[in-house]
């Protein structure tokens, strides 16, 4: 054979991944997922929170002076060790997706390689419901974290007020 000749190339196994994933026998798997999926990205909006508030010196511009109302600190409470451990982990995730999506050695950026998202455009009318509900689903969590966190800190707000109503 000459030097012209077209290897075929491999398949990544990105579509089977995805078919599966977003599959009636993927459910455990999507259940795991959004789990940490929402885990991970609450713990990243706080800590991009947390990271403005520094660059803007607000941290130390209020410091101790300002009491902020415990509605408001209940909306970004400090990250935990979990947390960081989430985020480290969606990070290296996230790497590992990218390395492997341009195959060994890496490539150049933080880029998909082409290959595998013309791999993936024949599934993708057939992923794209249940990527739109895993989506939804993300901002649903994310939602109902914020929502918890809210009401939790009107309440500890409020305590002190009902408190003066209901005494015997």
């Amino acid at each position: 054979g000459g030097g012209g000749e077209a290897k075929p190339k491999k398949n990544s196994g990105v579509s089977e991944a995805l078919l599966f994933l977003f599959s009636e026998n993927g459910e455990f798997l999507r259940s795991f997922l959004l789990t940490e999926t929402v885990n991970s990205v609450d713990a990243m909006s706080r800590s991009a929170a947390f990271e403005l508030l520094k660059r803007l010196s607000l941290d130390r511009a209020l410091g101790s002076r300002v009491q902020l109302p415990s509605v408001v600190t209940s909306l970004l409470p400090p990250l935990s060790g979990d947390d960081e451990k989430l985020i480290a982990n969606a990070e290296k995730i996230v790497g590992f997706l990218l390395q492997s999506s341009q195959g060994p050695g890496g490539g150049g950026g933080n880029t998909l390689d082409p290959e595998v998202l013309r791999e993936l455009a024949p599934v993708l009318p057939q992923i794209a419901p249940g990527m739109q509900r895993f989506g939804l689903q993300i901002a649903g969590g994310l939602a109902e974290r914020l929502n918890e966190r809210l009401f939790a800190g009107m309440r500890v707000q409020l305590q002190p007020t009902l408190a003066g109503y209901f005494r015997e």
